[in-house]
């Protein structure tokens, strides 16, 4: 449909639109890291300085999650990444044996360039069914005993050839039905 067909339909035709056909937003709320964060640990850990938290106007409203994570990883190192809300593991994928399941596109993966990096990104719509402050975090452990690097790369060089710093963003959109 056209922008012009649709600017001569009436309110009351809009409201015939099927349900979950958009939404508007009521809020956004961002967190952008500058910083490094290095771990070797095995575990899950935070990453500090990637979360953010947004108290939804309504327990119907949902909430957009978008992160973007940058970084690089020792040679052969892939890592295990998961978003959570609050202390749930969220957007996750079905299991498969003992394959890492991780919540972002991409991958910190490098085999063999210590200065090379990587990007990570994340789009996920979550139904918190609450009202209350609620936090959105990113969490990673390293899967082969190396070092994660969030906006760095592993060898993290002053040099000209080197790959330099990034940064990453978690960003939270508060979204409402339509209608």
């Amino acid at each position: 449909m056209s922008i012009t067909k649709l600017n001569n339909l009436s309110v009351s035709a809009l409201t015939a639109l099927p349900s979950g056909l958009g939404g508007k937003v009521i809020q956004v709320v961002q967190t952008y890291k500058t910083d490094t964060f290095n771990t070797t640990s095995s575990s899950l850990v935070d990453i500090t300085g990637l979360s953010a938290t947004i108290t939804p106007t309504s327990a119907s409203n949902k909430v957009l999650v978008i992160t973007n994570i940058g970084g690089g990883s020792r040679a052969s190192g892939a890592g295990n990444w998961k978003l959570l809300r609050g202390s749930t593991q969220i957007a996750n994928p079905d299991s498969a044996s003992n394959r890492s399941r991780n919540a972002f596109s991409g991958g910190m993966w490098i085999t063999s360039d210590h200065d090379a990096m990587r990007a990570m990104v994340g789009t996920f719509l979550d139904s918190p069914a609450t009202t209350s402050a609620t936090t959105y975090k990113v969490q990673a452990a390293n899967g082969t005993g190396g070092a994660i690097n969030v906006n760095r790369t592993n060898n993290d060089t002053d040099s000209e050839d080197s790959g330099g710093r990034m940064t990453s963003s978690i960003t939270l959109w508060e979204i409402a039905p339509w209608l």
